[in-house]
This record gives structure tokens, C-alpha cells and sequence, in this order.
């Protein structure tokens, strides 16, 4: 029994393979290896369609999938299929190595399996979505096209080959123009490299082109940029825009982007490719736009431009999509027809634009945009015309094969001549707006300077009521008790004080010297105030010429007030404050020492009357510092510490004033500007 079972698995097996070979399409021979390019007879090859994209070699070598595969019928391919598997097989009919290969035209993903009349196999793998390191193909560059794959073979002398192919097809990036039916293309590989060797030299002028106007477009990108930095004028972001996605779209014409950047990342390169030109178009009308402040002089002609430019845009990012969904049918290829179309009347459009305005006088020379005008009318021009005939909508005789040829270094020195020209226009008016915003800045500038210097003023003037009002009120309570002589003796001082004041209270600066003698007639009547409670004493760490130290009025004043209204008052016994002044490297540091009750116990006591001094005296001092220092970006301020006896007790408060004077040069000089 077991016997009778592996005869019939072995004659099963043996009729299978059988089978599959009686349904295996005929072997061509190939008799030369002299041809650029021919095509196999469709009767020499078949195809199976992989609907799931799931079938692998070994699957489809063997029956029954193998038994699937037929001729190619229909003549037409199946756009809602992508995977096809193509089978056949070569005969060397020569006496010599035929060195062939075949053409990848259109296939994303190409896997070749190479079988050998041994039955050795090899696998190679080609097409345009492969990346350069896994891709065994002769990567060829064609001039305005995409990646021609062509994968290189040799067959021996007599040799016979069967070959299977897995094709996988991008539908996406075809278009109308693209083969509608399947073919298998195969040439000499010597004819081939030859063929590109001579194309090179056109090649490698055209890359030498591209990529310096890569360069200065790049350049010109970033400068413009900065510009907008600088002076915050929007038609320099859209001029540096424009010229940035220009560079980048010249710089893929012969695939340098490509290969310098994208060679492992073909499937993104090829979406990439794609939408790269409607940024170009859609940044320089805004550009133009800008320049030209069309909404001011031809309020219609920018609404109708600036919607349009959006509706070009619109399509040509959507019409990949369109025409993918069309793929296949008699409308196959519209969406990239009408979007071409529409490109080129937007080109038109722009011209148009920059013709309306030779006779407007507006803000530059009208020379440059004279200049500027045959280089764009002539790239205006011939980029639609270059489009047209490459769509076939268009035939001009001989002058097609010109354009064709000789379009990309008459493009290239249009280009070159538009962003020079457009540069130096930008560049003059980058000289007049940085102009205009230092001025602007200037006088803003001043206008900061004159409302510091009147809100100092008016903390000065609310100074002088207070300080007053003080005063007035230790004169009255003089009079109250009928202390006549000292009442005369204080308002002697007074009226030396207050003059004083008045006589400071309008000036910015004042001498070191001034504030002081202004300092000791305030203490002096303090301490008759008080009936001598106190004594105070006003020393230099440091030699000073009080009469070279420029500072502002009435700075030291409110804080030795304060000392004595808080501390000193409320103390037993005879207080002492002790004024010290170092100046060094153009600041004074005045420290203002007292011995009194120190501020825990001022607080507790709760004095209204010191209160209300505090808040009217060092409140507003500290205002006039921080507007000071908003001013003339220097650092004036004070500190309070508190001073401690061993018990821990307050005994004192000192406060560090630091102020940044001015000697008498620097005084000298600024007066000379206020009168300026």
C-alpha cells in the first residue's frame, strides 16, 4: 500500500511539473547584442497578476499558481492591480558572452529571479522606489525625466535563462503620457553605456549650471531673510521663499538633490519632486505682489491675482490625486493638463503685473524694473512654451527641438539676471526702510528719554511738598510752645533749605558738594527739632572731589529722614547717625547707619506719622531710582540691613545706597546735548 502511495505522489508530482512546462511560453533566442533598445514579443512572455501582493517566487515557479500565468490578451494594463509577475525565457544562439540588460521603465519595485539551466537562481533587485544601496541596477540619469533602471545580465555562449520578474507599480507618479500596456524591454548594455556616456557631457554642463544657481540662489535666500530680521518687511521673506524653492527646483533637474541627499529615500524623493514647483510660482507672486504694493495702485488686478495663485496652488497639489483616481480612463492625465495650463496663465499674470507698473512712480527706480523686464518676459515665455510641448499641446516645427535643447542655459542665465536685479532692488530699499526704522527708533528713543525725564520731574516735585510740609510742621510746634529764637533760627535754615531745594528740584544732576551742604542744613534742623536727640557726622573713606561727583538731587536725604523719624525718635538716650561715602570706578556707595530701635520694634510701635513718612519719602525714592535706571541702563539701588546687639536685640539700622555718578566731563557732555 505504502508502495502504491509514493508511485502516485511521484507521478503527480512528476505531471504537475509537467504540466507547468507544457504552459510555459516558448524560448526566445537572441541572436545579436548590438541593439540600444528592442522589445520581446508579447508571444515570448506572460504575466500573472498578484491582486494581494502576497504571491512569492517559490509560489508562483510551482504549480498550480505557475499553471496561472498567460498571455497578455487584453493589451492594456489593469490600473487597480499593482503587482504583476512576468515569466520567460532566453537563448545565447551566439558564439560569444551576450552582455544584455532590461529596462526598469516605470516599476517602482522590480525583483528579477535569474534561473540558470543548473537550477541556480540569483536575485536582483532594481526600480525607482528602491534605494541606491540595495538597488543592482545601472542607475541612469535622463535629461527632464525620472531614474531609467537597467539591469544588467550576461548569458554564455548557447545558454538558456528563465526569467521571472515581480513588478510593483506606483500608478501614482504616472501620468497619460506613461505606457498604457505592458511591455519588456531589453538592450546592449555596451550600446547603453555608450548612449549615456555621450549624454554625460550635456549632463555634466547642465549640473555645473544648477548647481551654482543652487548656490547663488541659496545665498541671496539667506541675506533676504536677515533682511527681514532686521527691518520686519514681509516682501523679503517671500522674495527669499521664492528663490530658496527655486534653487531647490533647479537643483533636481539632473537629480543632484537626489543623489547628494535623497538616493536612500527614493519614495519620499518622488512626492517630493513633485510638489516642489508650485512653491516656486506661488512664492513669487506674493513677491510681486509685495514689491509692487499692487493692492494699492490696481486694487482688482491683486484680488483677481492673489485668488488665483491660490486656485493653482490648489490644483497643482491635488490634481497627483485626480489624476490617480482617473488612472485608466478617457479623462487619465486632466488634473496635470489643467494645472499646467493654469501655471503658465498664472506666469502670464505676473508679467502682465510688472507691465502695469513702468508708468506708476513709486517708491524705486524704474530702470531696474526696466531691467529686469526682458530676462523674466523671456522666462516667462519660454517656460510655457517648454511645458506646452512637453505636454504635446503644442508644435512648433523646428523650434521645438531648440527649446528643448538649449531651454535649460537660457533659463538659467534669465534667472540669474532676475535675482540680481530683483537683489539690488531689494537692497536699496533695505538701505531706505533701515533708514527709516533708525529713525523711527531714534525717535522713539527720545520720546522714552523725555517721559523718564518728566516722570522724574514729577517725583521730584512730589518730594519738595513733602519734604516742606515737614518742615512747616517743626516750625509750628516751635511757635506753639513760644520758642521764638529758635523758631527764627529754624526758619533761617528752612528758607536756606527750601531755596536750595527749589534750586535743585529743576536740575537733573547736581553737585556731590550741593547734596551735601543741602543734607547738613536738614539734620541741623532735625536735631533742633528734636532738642539735640541725636548727632550725626558725614565722613569720606575714600579722597573725593565733592564737587566733580555729579548725582541726582535729593537721593541721600529721604533715607537719613528716615532713620531718624524710625529709628532715632523713639530712642533713649542720645542717638547717633553716621553718613559714610566711598566713590570708586564712577559709583558712590553712601551708608546710612543709625543706632536707634532698629525696624522690628518701629513696626510694633506703629508710628502713623512715620509711616506716612516712609511711604512718602523712601517710596518715592525708590521710584526715581528704578526710572533712573530704565534711563541710563545703569544700576542704582539701595539695601537695609538690620543691626544686631549680642543679645540679639535690634540696635540699628544701616542703609547701602549705591549710585552710578557722573564726573564733570560726562556732565559737561550731556548738558551740551540737553541744549542741543
Amino acid at each position: 500500500m505504502k508502495k502504491l502511495f509514493f508511485i502516485w505522489l511521484a507521478l503527480w508530482i512528476f505531471f504537475s511539473q509537467t504540466m507547468a512546462q507544457a504552459n510555459f511560453p516558448p524560448i526566445y533566442e537572441i541572436t545579436t547584442d548590438t541593439v540600444l533598445k528592442n522589445i520581446l514579443p508579447s508571444a515570448y512572455w506572460q504575466l500573472l497578476e498578484d491582486k494581494d501582493r502576497t504571491l512569492s517566487f517559490e509560489q508562483v515557479s510551482k504549480f498550480p499558481v505557475a499553471d496561472k500565468f498567460h498571455y497578455d490578451t487584453e493589451k492594456k494594463i489593469n490600473f487597480q492591480i499593482h503587482t504583476y509577475w512576468f515569466r520567460f525565457t532566453l537563448k545565447n544562439t551566439t558564439n560569444h558572452q551576450l552582455k544584455i540588460g532590461f529596462y526598469d521603465d516605470f516599476k517602482a519595485i522590480s525583483d528579477w529571479y535569474i534561473i540558470e539551466a543548473n537550477g541556480e537562481m540569483a536575485h536582483k533587485t532594481s526600480g525607482l522606489e528602491t534605494p541606491w544601496s540595495n538597488n543592482e541596477s545601472l542607475k541612469f540619469i535622463k535629461y527632464f525625466s525620472t531614474s531609467i533602471n537597467f539591469l544588467p545580465i550576461k548569458i554564455e555562449p548557447k545558454e538558456t535563462l528563465t526569467l521571472y520578474n515581480r513588478a510593483y507599480y506606483n500608478y501614482f507618479n504616472y501620468n497619460h503620457t506613461n505606457p498604457k500596456r505592458f511591455y519588456i524591454a531589453y538592450g546592449s548594455a555596451y550600446k547603453v553605456v555608450l548612449q549615456n556616456y555621450v549624454s554625460d557631457e550635456s549632463h555634466y554642463f547642465n549640473s555645473i549650471n544648477d548647481s551654482f544657481l543652487f548656490g547663488v540662489l541659496f545665498l541671496a535666500a539667506i541675506f533676504n531673510f536677515f533682511f527681514f530680521l532686521i527691518i520686519r518687511e514681509k516682501t523679503y521673506v517671500f522674495f527669499a521663499l521664492y528663490v530658496f524653492f527655486l534653487g531647490l527646483g533647479r537643483f533636481n533637474i539632473e537629480s543632484e538633490f537626489f543623489f547628494v541627499f535623497l538616493r536612500e529615500h527614493p519614495v519620499f524623493y518622488s512626492y517630493f519632486i513633485d510638489f516642489i514647483w508650485v512653491f516656486i510660482l506661488f512664492f513669487l507672486t506674493y513677491f510681486i505682489r509685495s514689491l509692487l504694493n499692487v493692492k494699492k495702485y490696481y486694487p482688482r488686478w491683486d484680488k483677481f491675482i492673489f485668488f488665483f495663485n491660490l486656485f493653482v496652488a490648489a490644483l497643482f497639489l491635488s490634481c497627483p490625486f485626480i489624476d490617480y483616481s482617473l488612472r485608466g480612463a478617457n479623462m487619465w492625465g486632466i488634473g496635470h493638463l489643467i494645472s499646467m495650463i493654469t501655471y503658465c496663465m498664472l506666469g502670464v499674470s505676473l508679467l502682465i503685473t510688472i507691465f502695469l507698473f513702468l508708468n506708476k512712480n513709486v517708491f524705486f527706480d524704474r530702470r531696474l524694473l526696466i531691467a529686469v523686464l526682458p530676462s523674466f518676459t523671456i522666462w516667462v515665455v519660454g517656460l510655457n512654451l517648454f511645458n506646452l510641448i512637453n505636454l504635446h499641446f503644442l508644435h512648433l516645427s523646428n523650434f521645438d527641438s531648440w527649446i528643448i535643447n538649449n531651454w535649460h542655459l537660457v533659463e538659467t542665465l534669465c534667472l540669474i539676471w532676475q535675482v540680481i536685479c530683483f537683489s539690488w532692488l531689494l537692497f536699496h530699499r533695505f538701505v531706505e526702510l533701515k533708514q527709516q526704522v533708525v529713525q523711527k527708533e531714534l525717535e522713539q528713543s527720545q520720546l522714552m528719554a523725555r517721559k523718564t525725564e518728566l516722570e522724574l520731574r514729577a517725583l521730584r516735585a512730589q518730594m519738595n511738598p513733602h519734604f516742606i510740609f515737614n518742615c512747616l510742621s517743626s516750625i509750628n510746634r516751635f511757635i506753639l510752645i513760644n520758642k521764638v529764637e529758635e523758631a527764627s533760627d529754624y526758619l533761617t535754615k528752612f528758607s536756606r533749605l527750601i531755596r536750595m531745594a527749589l534750586q535743585n528740584s529743576e536740575k537733573t544732576f547736581i553737585t556731590l558738594e550741593n547734596e551735601l551742604e543741602a543734607l547738613r542744613l536738614y539734620l541741623d534742623l532735625e536735631r533742633l527739632r528734636f532738642k539735640n536727640a541725636f548727632n550725626y557726622s558725614i565722613t569720606f573713606i575714600n579722597t573725593i572731589d565733592s564737587n566733580t561727583v555729579y548725582i541726582p538731587p535729593m537721593l541721600i536725604q529721604p533715607f537719613a529722614e528716615n532713620a531718624i523719624w524710625h529709628g532715632l525718635m523713639h530712642k533713649k538716650g542720645v542717638g547717633c547717625l553716621e553718613i559714610q561715602l566711598c566713590a570708586k570706578n564712577k559709583i558712590l556707595t553712601c551708608a546710612i547707619i543709625d543706632n536707634g530701635i532698629g525696624r522690628n520694634m518701629a513696626a510694633s510701635l506703629n508710628s502713623q506719622s512715620a509711616e506716612k513718612n516712609k511711604s512718602m519719602g523712601v517710596e518715592i525714592t525708590a521710584g526715581r531710582l528704578a526710572l533712573l535706571n530704565k534711563a541710563t541702563n545703569e544700576a542704582a539701588v539701595f539695601n537695609i540691613e538690620d543691626i544686631f546687639d549680642e543679645e540679639g536685640k535690634g540696635c540699628g539700622t544701616k542703609v547701602v545706597l549705591t549710585i552710578p555718578y557722573k564726573d564733570l566731563t560726562e556732565f559737561v557732555i550731556q548738558n551740551n546735548k540737553t541744549v542741543e
